[in-house]
């Protein structure tokens, strides 16, 4: 009896040394993980400024001068630095502004709803607090083109015109399957757990695995991109949108934007990687939204034109600009095919 409770004695200290030893190590790498991104985002601090919006801080990186005024809104997962192949060149032109959407970049997460309308109603604020006024020229890339379209159909004063570069159509998903969707949206709710605790703990980190998202063409910004990457806070933070953007889909295709704004539609080209024919008729249809819409297919470009196609970004929306500011717009018919 005296050897059993021993035994059993000894092996509950194993235990509990070896259970001290994986609390230990699990707060030395939440501590490393910590400090390293500390010291990265004061090594590299990102262009702009931070202004609070329902308690949360948000960050605006605006250049140039110029009226009216670019915002730039971008796609689902992506912050500022996927336009920053054009917002050097536009701001030659006026004044441009990239942001960060709560969650994303070096903007704060918050709960609560993430739907368009709601999104649209957090940049008027931010816009109204760092006193930036309109109209305004919204730019909106892929998912951003539906906050684009949320902001310009909520505040219609606000908007001078709409620029959508290969923007997601909310009909196009009454050509998608929702099963498919569904699917995904429940996949990325699995893996959350686990990514938040490989982040929070130090193994990406470790491993190597925390380099941010990379753009090409954008390697001046790389070590930016790594200082605001595997943030436990934000790893998993733009999953409300994803979970709202169907919802906040069919809510703008009840709302019916855009009657006789200026409406600019930059789409990618047909002929570059996997095109889905169903996108190319949602692009087509676009066209619908506004009495003075204008479309642009850009050659040799994928999904992010900005990327691919910064030349045809800048010149078409300056041309844009310089409309607008002549009091002179054209509407075509056909969609147009860039040289």
């Amino acid at each position: 009896m005296f050897t059993a409770t021993k035994d059993g004695f000894s092996a509950l200290k194993v235990w509990r040394a070896v259970a001290a030893t994986a609390v230990i190590c699990l707060l030395a790498g939440a501590g490393y993980n910590y400090l390293a991104g500390q010291i990265l985002r004061r090594r590299h601090p990102v262009p702009g400024n931070f202004y609070v919006v329902e308690g949360i801080p948000m960050h605006i990186h605006c250049v140039g001068s110029g009226s009216p005024p670019v915002i730039l809104e971008s796609g689902l997962g992506d912050d500022w630095m996927v336009w920053q192949k054009v917002q050097p060149d536009l701001s030659k032109v006026t004044r441009v502004c990239s942001y960060d959407r709560s969650g994303l970049g070096w903007s704060g997460a918050r709960g609560g709803s993430r739907n368009a309308l709601k999104i649209a109603e957090q940049l008027r604020d931010l816009l109204r607090t760092a006193s930036i006024f309109g109209p305004f020229v919204v730019a909106g890339h892929s998912a951003g083109g539906l906050y684009a379209r949320a902001f310009a159909t909520r505040y219609p004063s606000d908007v001078a015109a709409l620029v959508l570069v290969d923007a997601s159509n909310p009909d196009a998903f009454r050509d998608s399957l929702k099963i498919e969707r569904s699917r995904v949206r429940s996949a990325r709710h699995d893996q959350a757990p686990w990514l938040w605790f490989r982040t929070a703990f130090g193994f990406r980190r470790l491993a190597n695995d925390c380099a941010g998202k990379r753009y090409r063409g954008l390697d001046a910004l790389a070590d930016q991109a790594k200082a605001a990457a595997c943030r436990p806070e934000f790893v998993n933070s733009w999953l409300g949108e994803w979970d709202e953007f169907e919802s906040s889909a069919e809510e703008l295709d009840a709302l019916k934007c855009c009657g006789s704004v200026p409406l600019l539609i930059l789409s990618q080209d047909p002929r570059k990687g996997d095109f889905d024919p169903l996108w190319h008729a949602a692009q087509e249809r676009l066209e619908q939204l506004s009495s003075r819409s204008r479309r642009i297919v850009a050659q040799d470009s994928g999904h992010y034109v900005m990327i691919d196609r910064p030349d045809l970004v800048i010149e078409q929306i300056s041309k844009l600009l310089h409309d607008l500011r002549a009091g002179v717009l054209s509407s075509d018919d056909e969609p147009t095919s860039e040289r």
